[in-house]
């Protein structure tokens, strides 16, 4: 597996930027809102980003010091959205693929979840043509 980052701002902004214009940077490149932008420029520490890639920390890193903010990359403690995914495929036959299993409605026996996408059957009556007269 290979090691995932957080790209985290540190509470400064860079020396030869002012907080407008590193909030405007901010507000163009990332299209953020006035108020997320003073937000994030407002507090101490902020985590940015959780579990990227090396490769995508480092470029969003690049782009967020061009706008002015002082962030660093430090290593992640969690799994990354796709090592979940690969996780959730090599479960064993006896578990169940229900991924919210405390929302069945149904008996314990048989796997199928609330929110499945499957629709309820419905009759098998032949639907009437609007136009035609019934007898």
């Amino acid at each position: 597996m290979s090691a995932y980052y957080n790209v985290v701002y540190q509470g400064k902004i860079l020396e030869g930027f002012d907080f407008e214009a590193a909030k405007n940077k901010l507000i163009e490149k990332f299209a953020l809102n006035r108020e997320k932008a003073e937000k994030v420029l407002n507090s101490r520490r902020v985590v940015l980003k959780k579990a990227v890639d090396e490769m995508t920390a480092r470029k969003l890193g690049l782009a967020l010091k061009r706008a002015g903010l002082d962030v660093i990359l430090t290593k992640s403690r969690t799994a990354a959205a796709g090592d979940r995914r690969v996780r959730r495929k090599n479960r064993t036959a006896s578990e169940p693929s229900c991924r919210a299993p405390w929302r069945r409605t149904r008996p314990a026996n048989r796997h199928r979840c609330v929110n499945s996408r499957s629709r309820p059957r419905t009759s098998h009556k032949r639907k009437r043509h609007p136009l035609r007269v019934s007898r």
